[in-house]
């Protein structure tokens, strides 16, 4: 394998990782130093990140042991339903490792449709430990042996248009007989209003095939989402897709504070007066080809925060390595990213009151993003971003580290938090920023359910506090503000039909920047990237970081 394809295989599982989808070797592997009897840590894998399932439910559960011993135990599931009533249970032996992690599948057997919590209980000899989550189960809709399928061709590959949007529908019958229906489509803005409607009556053979060509009339630049409807007598079904119109025309109405560059400027002022007193110290792990570093440091306000630097081994005397800094999606712990490429370091940073950093900030996971909203001051994020800067001075720190090569890396928060350090550090050589959140705040009021809702729970409860100073507090932590500061060569990468980091909201924050800047645009996906996202990200770092 070359040090390109090892490079973009480990950049790939850094973004499922801060997107909140982690292989199983990026999950939870922190290693607490404070309790030298060790622990496990988990963590839990739903195979839908939503927990919706219509059949069988499947999750995977992480565990990584800081024993210094192999142990071995069982680990259970419990499944209960409404009113706390125990619906399934199961049981497996495993064998833990020291510092290696390791995946265990379930698949829960298809239950009635509902609400369900399940709870992993693992039990080792003195040490038990157990997480929780809830599941839905909708079921399959029951529909006859007979179907009417339809396929959806958009006549662009990416589904961005100049000025009409075009699709041809391919329409396939399985009935025995002709099939009378009506083949329509809703555009809708990507808040639900509605833009557009047609309709047409078609008429599909016995086991035949027809196609149809729709071309949508024009409409402002912008993104939208298309409903295509098919319904018979028979059957129905809704295909939910979107495209975007000129996107490069996309810009937010609302500015920028005239103080946000002072803003920030104070903050980091605040920062540079914290020791950050580095600690760093050599772990055991798994892997022969690495050397593992737990690094603990002072923050923004005198807090620890805590993250894993892997370091290639290398019989090069004086080797320097280039450096991939990974960032946290929203509330995921990352531990040490391992890898294989020779010329790459991975430095994975827990933030403040995220993961391995929670030692002052030990919050529930709705609220840390609505933390101190109602000052701008003392808001989480403005440490958060503080903890990135600084991470970026441990970097510095270390003679063995390339400090002109530092690739910013992240997805969901860490996308956002991504675009938010290269805006305010420009040590940073590249930046890479996957569905990044919190872009154009203003306008994700009665766009997106999260975090409004939970942003709008935190208002209830702070008296005197309303959405306008919310709002006038979020402009200083918003993506498309901090896009225009950005000097170093960025990569954004987005899905379509995104629910969390809507498409129109991350075109205002690209388009905002004013560096060399490339999207990848995925128009099926949704808070996801596709794997095309990291080749592309491999081959342009290695081609600025002149890693060839």
């Amino acid at each position: 394998m070359t040090n390109f394809s090892k490079n973009f295989i480990l950049i790939a599982c850094l973004l499922m990782a801060v997107c909140g989808m982690e292989p199983a070797f990026a999950q939870k592997q922190t290693v607490d130093s404070t309790k030298k009897s060790g622990k496990v840590i988990m963590s839990m894998n739903p195979e839908n990140p939503d927990t919706v399932f219509t059949a069988n439910a499947y999750f995977t559960v992480n565990l990584l042991s800081t024993f210094p011993t192999d142990r071995s135990g069982t680990l259970s599931y419990v499944i209960t339903g409404a009113g706390g009533k125990k619906i399934k249970a199961e049981s497996q032996h495993v064998k833990l490792t020291s510092t290696c992690p390791i995946g265990y599948p379930f698949s829960i057997p298809i239950i009635h449709s509902g609400t369900y919590k399940i709870g992993f209980t693992l039990k080792l000899s003195e040490y038990q430990d157990t997480i929780s989550n809830t599941f839905i189960i909708k079921g399959q809709e029951e529909h006859p042996d007979s179907a009417l399928i339809v396929t959806i061709s958009p006549h662009s590959s990416d589904g961005i248009f100049a000025t009409n949007a075009a699709y041809t529908l391919g329409v396939s019958s399985t009935f025995p007989s002709a099939q009378k229906a009506t083949l329509a489509y809703l555009v809708t803005t990507m808040a639900g209003k509605k833009v557009k409607a047609d309709s047409i009556h078609i008429s599909v053979a016995s086991s035949g095939t027809a196609s149809y060509d729709f071309n949508i009339p024009p409409v402002q630049p912008g993104f939208y989402k298309i409903n295509f409807m098919v319904n018979s007598e028979f059957y129905a079904d809704t295909i939910i897709k979107a495209f975007g119109i000129k996107p490069q025309l996309v810009r937010s109405q609302h500015g920028k504070p005239a103080d946000f560059e002072a803003f920030w400027q104070q903050a980091k002022t605040e920062l540079a007066k914290v020791k950050p007193e580095y600690k760093v110290t050599e772990i055991a792990n798994c892997r022969d080809n690495r050397r593992v570093f737990e690094v603990e440091m002072k923050s923004l306000d005198g807090l620890l925060i805590r993250g894993f630097l892997t370091e290639p081994k290398s019989h090069i005397k004086g080797k320097k390595f280039a450096v991939l800094l990974g960032l946290p999606g929203y509330q995921v712990p990352l531990g040490p990213m391992y890898g294989t490429d020779p010329d790459i370091a991975i430095f994975t940073l827990n933030i403040r009151g995220s993961g391995y950093s929670r030692d002052v900030i030990n919050v529930r996971r709705e609220t840390y993003i609505v933390l101190n909203l109602e000052d701008k001051n003392r808001y989480v994020m403005r440490g958060a971003i503080m903890d990135c800067v600084r991470a970026v001075d441990f970097i510095y720190s270390r003679p063995e580290l390339r400090h002109d090569n530092i690739i910013a890396a992240g997805g969901s928060l860490g996308g956002f938090l991504a675009l938010a350090t290269c805006g305010v550090d420009n040590r940073i050589s590249f930046c890479s920023a996957a569905n990044p959140i919190l872009c154009d705040v203003r306008n994700l009021v009665h766009e997106v359910d999260w975090p409004l809702i939970d942003i709008n729970l935190y208002i209830k409860t702070r008296p005197g506090l309303t959405m306008d100073k919310v709002m006038d507090n979020l402009d200083y932590f918003d993506g498309k503000n901090f896009a225009s500061d950005i000097k170093c060569k960025t990569l954004v990468g987005m899905g379509m039909l995104d629910n969390i980091a809507p498409p129109d909201h991350v075109y205002a924050a690209y388009n905002e920047l004013n560096t060399d800047k490339h999207i990848i645009i995925f128009r099926d996906l949704a808070h996801e990237i596709g794997r095309w996202y990291n080749v592309y990200e491999g081959r342009w770092m290695r081609d600025t970081f002149a890693l060839f």
